[in-house]
């Protein structure tokens, strides 16, 4: 796997940035600073923290990462593990404020939007060409974006910082409307798609590139319910032939990097100062792996159940009956494979855009504007035949209401233990329907409408107590 990191520069780095999130009682800018934002090296430097910073959002050790949130707490995903009360919060919801993984995620994402803003402050007053300010802008802006992205998703209302503020300045800056951080996530990922290059070549491979803004767009959009500029920037991506499905699913997820398929990887590396993931060991049975596997985040009997017969993605996605498991008959998620790798020191990367996602955008969004599209259909069939499915005409899938559904059932499947199928369900109104009737969750939990956004953690309300809780969770 091609490292993009540079562990030295890191270290540079770590100089000129201090601050933990935008709430701790630090100095805006280090001393040392100043001399640092000087020239293109020095900002290629920081933006490898940022970057760096990403890999602690999506991977934060014994903390978790996204799959959290996005998988855990829904139909497709248990835990399977003596250890694993605070993880047991997401699933079983009984979720409380002061939980780690909650305050861990919230600190680490505002640390990689203060990483971005200190990145876009500086660039301005730089002695470079215009040319070498918007590149650098823009791979910000894209990292602030993304970040951005997945906080409103989680916590609606959050605290927008579009640049590094003093201790004093932090405690005015209080949640912020759900559209006012839309707009600046689409103002920032507008200037990306603008000035990010179309593609990457040696050590930059990995790096944002013109369709990762695009392809998250497209999302912000199709989020957003404005289907028709979801579709369009979805159609872009497609047309520009850059991308593909490729052969077997089982390829998209090799360690071997780049690939034609995924669009943004967040990037890991085994052997190389801990820079690895723990995807391997979090989604397989407790015990198992010569006991690294730690069930965290495994299958449910339900998810397993909803493969299409003759879904050759299954024995890919899903394991049984392996030896060491502490809670006999767990399955595994096999999707992320590194058998030489040790805890927390996976090559896997974390697929944030791949192309698969794009044509299921594109065939949901098309579909909403107009049923009956064969572009909908082509999308959402590209999918299934590479999986050894049949394709599905208006004969199955008679009315606009069928079709939608088939695309998320696909997505569900397609995109299983990638950190989407939470953020479909509650974009599509569709998760207390799935949580409530159509998943026989085995606490017999009833999910309120509460849980469609997740608590701000206490940390931060005990920081800053003008700061208001999210409904549903006064505790």
């Amino acid at each position: 796997m091609k490292k993009i990191y540079n562990l030295i520069a890191f270290g540079l780095l770590t100089l000129s940035l201090g601050c933990d999130d935008f709430l701790d009682k630090s100095p805006t800018f280090q001393e040392n600073s100043a001399n640092f934002y000087v020239t293109e090296t020095d900002f290629v430097i920081a933006l490898m923290g940022a970057y760096d910073g990403l890999q602690q959002v999506y991977n934060t050790n014994n903390a978790g990462g996204l799959w959290v949130f996005t998988d855990l707490r829904t139909d497709i995903a248990e835990v399977r593990s003596t250890a694993g009360a605070n993880w047991d919060a997401y699933s079983d919801f009984i979720l409380f404020s002061n939980n780690l993984h909650l305050e861990t995620h919230w600190n680490r994402s505002f640390n990689v939007i203060y990483r971005s803003n200190v990145i876009l402050e500086r660039v301005l007053t730089a002695e470079l060409s215009d040319v070498q300010k918007s590149n650098i802008e823009a791979e910000a802006r894209f990292i602030r974006g993304l970040v951005y992205f997945d906080l409103v998703r989680l916590f609606g209302e959050v605290p927008l910082v579009s640049r590094p503020v003093s201790i004093t300045e932090s405690y005015d800056i209080l949640r912020e409307s759900t559209d006012n951080v839309y707009a600046q996530i689409i103002e920032d990922l507008e200037f990306a798609s603008l000035f990010l290059p179309d593609a990457r070549t040696g050590n930059q491979q990995g790096l944002a590139i013109k369709s990762a803004a695009v392809g998250l767009l497209a999302k912000v959009y199709l989020t957003r319910g404005d289907y028709q500029k979801s579709s369009e920037l979805c159609k872009q991506i497609i047309d520009s032939g850059n991308f593909r499905l490729l052969d077997s699913y089982e390829e998209v997820f090799s360690l071997s990097f780049p690939n034609q398929e995924n669009i943004f990887e967040i990037q890991y590396a085994s052997n190389s100062n801990n820079e690895g993931s723990r995807f391997f060991q979090v989604f397989m049975p407790q015990g198992t792996l010569n006991g690294q596997g730690q069930g965290y985040c495994v299958p449910t009997q339900h998810f397993a159940d909803s493969f299409e017969q003759g879904d050759l993605r299954k024995d890919f996605i899903i394991i049984s009956d392996l030896p060491g498991s502490m809670f006999p008959g767990t399955m595994g998620s096999y999707k992320y494979r590194d058998p030489s790798a040790g805890v927390a020191d996976g090559g896997n990367n974390w697929i944030v855009l791949r192309y698969a996602d794009v044509l299921l955008m594109y065939a949901e969004a098309i579909n909403k504007i107009e049923f009956g599209n064969p572009a909908a259909f082509n999308a959402l069939n590209e999918v299934r035949n590479r999986a050894g499915l049949s394709s599905l005409s208006t004969q199955e899938l008679p009315n606009q209401t069928s079709f939608d559904l088939a695309v998320e059932n696909e997505r569900k499947i397609e995109l299983s233990f990638e950190g989407h199928r939470w953020f479909d369900l509650v974009r599509r109104n569709r998760f207390l329907e799935v949580m409530n009737n159509e998943y026989n969750h085995p606490s017999n939990v009833i999910v309120t409408e509460a849980y469609n956004l997740y608590p701000i953690p206490l940390s931060v309300i005990n920081t800053n107590s003008r700061i208001t809780q999210n409904p549903g969770y006064d505790f």
